[in-house]
């Protein structure tokens, strides 16, 4: 393709992932240069991502814009990507727009159970965001268990414009509150 101008479009509200890469036989995928555009309007359906990679070590994804199909209708993805006991994978210079919360979700970047990943100089702009149910996600969300963790993980230079939650969601893995220059909440843990 030619680079963001190579568009997928997910169909209808039961697509679960427009890119899915499973297990062991995905590892050290990379996916670059593609705009993913998610159907997600509401709460109804599958929860939609646009990226998930489940059990695949060390992808990578860069470049990539994951957005609704316009500007005027608020459609897009529940999740960007998905980071599904992915260790060592990466999200690299990415934009996240139009993000939908159903159920709580609107993340772009869910790192679970996932060890040593990275989320670095991407944007999110959450000032399309689609609060569908009331109550969106954090831009950026790391989860783990009580059998697993998520542990060394990096968020290093993003940009986070509007978003109607928490820039930063660090489930159980730490206790601490990140706090802004003026007082704002960053990160909640």
């Amino acid at each position: 393709g030619q680079g963001r101008a190579s568009i997928l479009k997910a169909r209808g509200t039961s697509l679960t992932a427009i890119l899915e890469m499973n297990h062991a036989s995905a590892a050290g995928s990379r996916v670059s240069l593609l705009t993913f555009h998610g159907s997600k309007t509401g709460g109804t359906g599958e929860i939609q991502r646009g990226v998930y990679a489940h059990g695949a070590a060390n992808c990578v994804v860069s470049e990539c814009t994951f957005s609704g199909p316009t500007a005027d209708v608020v459609t897009g993805l529940n999740f960007g990507v998905d980071l599904y006991r992915a260790h060592g994978s990466r999200v690299v210079d990415c934009r996240f727009e139009r993000m939908v919360s159903s159920g709580g979700n609107g993340t772009s970047v869910l790192i679970e159970m996932t060890d040593n990943c990275e989320v670095r100089g991407c944007s999110i702009d959450g000032s399309k965001f689609n609060r569908r149910d009331g109550t969106a996600g954090a831009a950026i969300q790391i989860t783990s268990s009580t059998s697993e963790g998520a542990s060394n993980n990096r968020i290093l230079g993003n940009t986070i414009r509007a978003h109607p939650q928490v820039a930063v969601d660090i489930g159980s893995s730490t206790k601490k509150r990140m706090v802004g220059p003026d007082g704002s909440t960053l990160a909640a843990c």
